[in-house]
């Protein structure tokens, strides 16, 4: 008779009334229990979530994710752990999760998390989110789970509405705030002043962004073989915010010095052809050697198709990148070109 391993789901949770059914009630029938630890709710969060079946527990907040999370995986029993936010739930996958519990607890698994952000635009990135019992995260914030096993990629997909402009104005100025303490105990580090960055970016503040991308290419260094997953996203929000601060030669500059180690990111050919367009606007005299470039940059993004790197955005491989062909081909009264690429740009 084959083991039977137990699946507990851990959550840490505040004022989550909106969502938080949604979520337990999208993993409710692949796990064995579902842990929920509530930071200080002031809304109905705690009555949902006992309602959906789930145990409740209460920790104080001290400005510590890691130690938050810690406490929700001191109150599992399972064998192995699914760490779920309020405002994701389980889209695909179910029978992957369902199988782990005739599965020995060997690996962490690395899900897909796909968020959508403004309008139709889909992120993606890998994340751990399944690991055996014993694992203890570490970090005031962005927190990450300190595995000591293998690592296994999982067709499971979770989906989030965390990325959305309404519930990051909720967070950019306790993120920022958590950053910053982290950063003055530790301030050579290049993820955090990363991280730092995007919530400048999610704020408008392309200026203080562009400053903290900056800071964290230079402590982290040149791109190379082991380079953390996370750098994909600094080079292409760094060059984005670049580009948005109006600063076109130097996104071309930092898109040039990184092209050969991201040639097979579709979102990094996508933000290289903005950088080559944008430049060829601002200064009209290089166009006709720029945008050729540019065009060669969004059909390389055909090429390649959507991928699933740190902060993928779905679409740069594909409708995309046609939408900015068909523009381009468009402007330059390329009409059939534009034609023959316009059905891909329609599709989604």
């Amino acid at each position: 008779m084959s083991e039977t391993y137990r699946v507990s789901l851990a959550m840490i949770v505040r004022d989550e009334a909106r969502c938080i059914t949604r979520c337990l009630e999208s993993v409710r029938d692949v796990v064995d229990e579902m842990v929920v630890v509530d930071t200080g709710s002031t809304d109905s969060t705690v009555q949902l979530a006992t309602r959906a079946g789930a145990i409740v527990h209460h920790f104080t907040w001290v400005d510590d994710f890691a130690a938050a999370r810690n406490a929700s995986l001191d109150h599992c029993s399972g064998d192995w752990v699914l760490v779920l936010d309020a405002d994701d739930w389980l889209e695909s996958g179910a029978e992957v999760l369902g199988s782990l519990r005739s599965t020995p607890p060997t690996f962490a698994g690395i899900v897909e998390i796909a968020g959508r952000t403004r309008g139709d635009v889909v992120s993606t990135s890998p994340s751990i989110r399944v690991f055996p019992a014993g694992t203890r995260y570490a970090g005031r914030i962005h927190e990450q789970p300190q595995v000591e096993v293998g690592e296994r990629p999982l067709a499971v997909r979770i989906a989030t509405d965390g990325y959305q402009e309404e519930q990051l104005e909720k967070k950019v100025g306790r993120n920022q705030r958590l950053l910053e303490m982290s950063l003055a105990e530790e301030p050579e580090n290049a993820y955090l002043w990363y991280q730092l960055a995007r919530e400048h970016a999610h704020a408008g503040a392309h200026a203080a962004a562009c400053l903290g991308f900056e800071q964290a290419n230079r402590l982290d260094g040149p791109t190379r073989p082991d380079s953390p997953p996370w750098r994909h996203g600094l080079v292409v929000q760094y060059v984005a915010s670049l580009l948005i601060a109006g600063r076109t030669q130097d996104a071309v500059d930092l898109a040039a010095d990184e092209l050969e180690h991201w040639e097979h990111s579709p979102d990094f050919l996508y933000v290289l052809g903005h950088a080559l367009n944008q430049h060829a606007l601002a200064h009209p005299e290089v166009a006709d050697q720029v945008l050729p470039m540019a065009e060669e940059a969004w059909r390389g993004c055909l090429a390649l198709g959507d991928a699933k790197l740190v902060g993928s955005i779905e679409g740069h491989g594909s409708h995309l990148a046609a939408r900015e062909l068909v523009g381009l081909y468009e402007r330059q009264g390329r009409m059939q070109d534009a034609a023959r690429v316009r059905p891909l740009a329609d599709r989604q």
